[in-house]
Parts: C-alpha cells; sequence; structure tokens
C-alpha cells in the first residue's frame, strides 16, 4: 500500500507534535525530580521560629527571613549587627561587607550564612524596599530625615 503525498507530511507533523510533548513532560518530570530530592532550594528562606523548631542546620548554608527588630540594627563601618524577628522567635545576625541602604529597623530582610553558637554569620543580606509611594515632596519625612 502506497502511500499519497499528503500522508508523509502528516505524519512527520504528528512525530514533531509528540517529540515537542514528550519533551515537555520530561522537563516537568525532571523538575519535579530536583523538588523533591533538593528541598532547601525550592525553600527561599526559613523563619526565625522555623529554625527554632529543631532544624538541624549546623554547618549548613542558610537563609533567615523576617523583620529587623526595632533598635537591634548597629553599625561600625562594613560591620552591621542586628536580630531578625517573625514575631515568635528572633535569630541574632552579624555581616561584614557592603551593607544595603535599605536596612533600616522594621525592615523586612534576608540574611544568608551559617549558624555560629546561635548567631547567623551572613555572607549576604538582602533588605526589602519600600512599596509605599510617597509623593516626592514627602519623601525625606519618610525616610526618618526629616
Amino acid at each position: 500500500m502506497d502511500q499519497t503525498p499528503s500522508e508523509a507530511p502528516r505524519r512527520s507533523r504528528r512525530a514533531k507534535w509528540v517529540t515537542g510533548i514528550s519533551l515537555i513532560v520530561a522537563g516537568i518530570v525532571g523538575l519535579a525530580a530536583w523538588a523533591v530530592t533538593s528541598p532547601d532550594a525550592v525553600a527561599y528562606y526559613k523563619t526565625p521560629s522555623e529554625l527554632s523548631d529543631g532544624d538541624a542546620v549546623a554547618g549548613r548554608n542558610v537563609r533567615v527571613g523576617g523583620r529587623v527588630v526595632d533598635g537591634s540594627l548597629e553599625r561600625a563601618g562594613t560591620h552591621v549587627s542586628f536580630v531578625i524577628s517573625d514575631g515568635r522567635n528572633e535569630v541574632p545576625v552579624t555581616y561584614s561587607g557592603e551593607v544595603p541602604d535599605t536596612l533600616k529597623d522594621g525592615t523586612d530582610a534576608i540574611a544568608e550564612g551559617r549558624i555560629v553558637g546561635g548567631t547567623l554569620v551572613a555572607k549576604r543580606i538582602q533588605a526589602k524596599c519600600s512599596s509605599k509611594f510617597v509623593p516626592a515632596e514627602r519623601t525625606e519625612e519618610h525616610l526618618g530625615r526629616a
């Protein structure tokens, strides 16, 4: 039985669709397998309460996120220390390096490093930018510079 000229392109198109869908499914399965085998890579950060609930973090790199406790931020040149809280538990943090301008008391921050003696010795700090819109004439007042 001979193929008509129109059947060959249809089979070719079908093979392309099957190949494309197979690659997409394989990618999704691979991503799911990666997420299951490396849960720390999927969770962006842990809260202080999650660390106090018995997470074994000794010797491991950890990201801790929360709010900088009012009055805890101390700067000395490029060294900074502060306390991150999630409202229930707190984690003291120390960091040496370039400190973000947005790191202030009461702001949300994420610190990444290792826990040494109950203190997170951070290698990297990220501070959340304010999402509030402030009119230009009130910017200095809002930033606490007035």
